[in-house]
């Protein structure tokens, strides 16, 4: 059972951490916060959210997962129609 307001609060704060990650020097922390949120999202809590949500929080975990094992961090902000899209679904 989808819960949308977790996910709309969830997509809230990826949306917010995309915006600091992108603009921050050094993108580390919040490349952290964003594996942390999208791990939940993701692999604890997939059953809770839409596919959308499924689909742009393995993406974001993917990315956030590939920069925390040192590879480059990636740009993000692909991503923010994607989360803009279930925030106003």
């Amino acid at each position: 059972m989808t819960d949308k307001k977790y996910e709309k609060e969830k997509a809230k704060e990826l949306l917010k951490l995309i915006d600091e990650y992108t603009k921050a020097e050094d993108k580390t922390q919040k490349n952290k916060e964003i594996n942390n949120i999208s791990d939940e999202l993701y692999n604890k809590n997939r059953t809770m959210i839409s596919q959308n949500m499924i689909d742009v929080a393995l993406a974001l975990y993917s990315f956030s997962e590939a920069g925390m094992s040192g590879g480059p961090l990636q740009p993000l902000d692909e991503f923010i129609e994607d989360l803009k899209k279930v925030i106003n679904d």
